[in-house]
């Protein structure tokens, strides 16, 4: 992945601090512009493509993107605060003096699997299942369509519950609206 541009993040710092630090009540937007950057390695197999996304990430030096989490969350210290984010990496989970009960993120993550035909309705915590197929990738070892995690009721492909994917369960967000 292309490394994101410290200064830019410097200059985007600086240009908030000051509209923050004036104000009582927030509503932060989070765009595409604070998610990972994945590189655009390709695949023959448009599904596999999500699953080395995760690797990717598991495996990346988050350290620039923290930094700029923890720099939100130093600006955020004593406010009412509430955060919509579109990014799907979930790094702003891993920053614990952001307050998860403040941050809705309505395009989903790579926290949850789901049936891509949704037949169940349930979502499957990636922590919570062995995936094969992650620990082939992690390995670079060969993978095939059957490595793919699957439905146990239908047989289909499980996907990352995100936006873009079919079957895509809102209701793990929707929650956090309350």
């Amino acid at each position: 992945a292309a490394p994101i541009n410290a200064s830019l993040v410097e200059n985007y710092y600086n240009q908030i601090k000051d509209e923050i630090m004036n104000s009582e009540y927030l509503l932060i937007g989070i765009g595409e512009e604070m998610n990972f950057n994945f590189s655009n390695k390709l695949c023959d197999n448009i599904e596999l493509i999500p699953f080395m996304k995760y690797i990717e990430l598991m495996n990346a030096d988050k350290s620039i993107y923290y930094k700029m989490y923890q720099n939100l969350s130093k600006l955020l210290n004593n406010k009412n605060y509430f955060i919509v984010s579109i990014c799907n990496d979930g790094l702003i989970d891993q920053i614990k003096e952001i307050d998860k009960e403040n941050v809705v993120k309505p395009c989903g993550g790579f926290e949850k699997l789901h049936c891509k035909n949704n037949c169940k309705n349930t979502l499957i915590d990636i922590n919570q299942v062995e995936i094969p197929l992650i620990n082939k990738l992690s390995k670079n070892q060969e993978v095939n369509l059957q490595d793919i995690p699957r439905c146990s009721v239908c047989n289909k492909p499980l996907v990352f519950n995100q936006v873009n994917q079919p079957g895509y369960d809102e209701s793990e967000y929707l929650e956090d609206w309350n």
